[in-house]
């Protein structure tokens, strides 16, 4: 029940995990670095860590896939194994979930030996006693009037740039590093591919063509439906941006899936069809967004069956539509 892309989705929600902030207001993005440091103010390099890295190294498309596969059973020597699919979700999800916590516990950790004036702000059990009466049953009075009177540190203002520095841009920014570190993984394994002729070469760069494709649809889709922005009512907090992403990238990897599985295709056009199911379908779509917002349900609506209802319908749908794609083609494409 256990699939070949368990690990990838655990490591992907656990950095996903680091990089969520629990307390915005005392914390910054980046755990381990110094408040002041500039990468906490480079916003583009944390949505393509967080949306970029971790949404395409997760995959929620693959995962499916291989479910399906086990419930059809079609030319497999164990056939239909439908009991170890269920556990197979079932696993996957408590496996992304247990690590994507684990990684905002890390996080919080981090925050509180870098931060150690933040403790008693973030820790409940750490409260002053100020109001406590001493033991001769009056109050600190001392303290609290210290308390009340003090006030707090006037703020400078901000600092206005020199006029007469004149500020170049460069191309080696943080918005710019993604795309460098893309281009130069294109340009190695097409290297590899025309000087060594190895098939795993092709198949890389053409996976790492197709994936940023996939990744900024899965983000405009996020964009677009999450929050409520299009559906109203009743289920307006599904984040139906993310559910569509995952179910459309789960027919289409079913749909590969399945025309490998009926036809031998030559070793070019197999390469094109893991590119699409690898690169452009798992990159589409996501475990460790999908992971995350159901965290943000559990603590947004704490005594509310939100999450499972979206975790449900997320599953249920893809593994639905994928079989009825898949099926057809490998009982009746023949």
């Amino acid at each position: 029940s256990s699939f070949v892309d368990l690990p990838a989705n655990i490591i992907g929600c656990f950095i996903l995990g680091l990089f969520t902030n629990l307390r915005p207001d005392l914390w910054p993005p980046l755990p381990w670095l110094h408040a002041d440091h500039p990468l906490q103010r480079n916003r583009p390099l944390h949505v393509a860590i967080q949306t970029g890295l971790c949404g395409s190294l997760t995959t929620f498309a693959s995962w499916n896939s291989q479910m399906i596969f086990m419930m059809d059973g079609s030319k497999t020597e164990l056939g239909s194994q439908i009991l170890p699919a269920i556990f197979g979700y079932l696993i996957g999800l408590s496996a992304a979930i247990w690590s994507f916590t684990f990684g905002t516990q890390v996080s919080s950790w981090l925050n509180r030996w870098k931060r150690p004036d933040t403790i008693a702000m973030t820790d409940p059990t750490s409260h002053s006693r100020l109001d406590e009466p001493s033991l001769g049953g009056e109050s600190n009075s001392t303290n609290s009037n210290q308390q009340v009177d003090s006030k707090p540190a006037p703020v400078p203002p901000p600092q206005r740039p020199d006029p007469r520095i004149i500020s170049c841009p460069t191309f080696f920014d943080g918005s710019s590093i993604p795309f460098l570190i893309l281009s130069l993984l294109v340009a190695a394994f097409v290297a590899g591919d025309v000087l060594m002729d190895i098939p795993f070469y092709r198949a890389m760069w053409a996976n790492a063509i197709l994936a940023p494709p996939g990744a900024l649809l899965r983000w405009q889709l996020a964009r677009s439906l999450n929050g409520g922005n299009v559906v109203r009512g009743r289920f307006h907090w599904i984040p139906w941006g993310t559910l569509t992403a995952n179910v459309i990238a789960s027919m289409i990897s079913a749909g590969l899936l399945g025309v490998v599985k009926l036809n031998e295709v030559d070793e070019w056009h197999d390469k094109v069809f893991i590119a699409l199911r690898v690169g452009f379908a798992g990159s589409l779509s996501t475990v460790s967004t999908f992971v995350k917002e159901i965290y943000d349900l559990q603590h947004s609506h704490p005594h509310h069956a939100k999450p499972y209802i979206y975790a449900g319908m997320t599953i249920i749908s893809a593994c639905l539509l994928s079989l009825s794609i898949y099926s057809p083609i490998v009982h009746f494409g023949g």
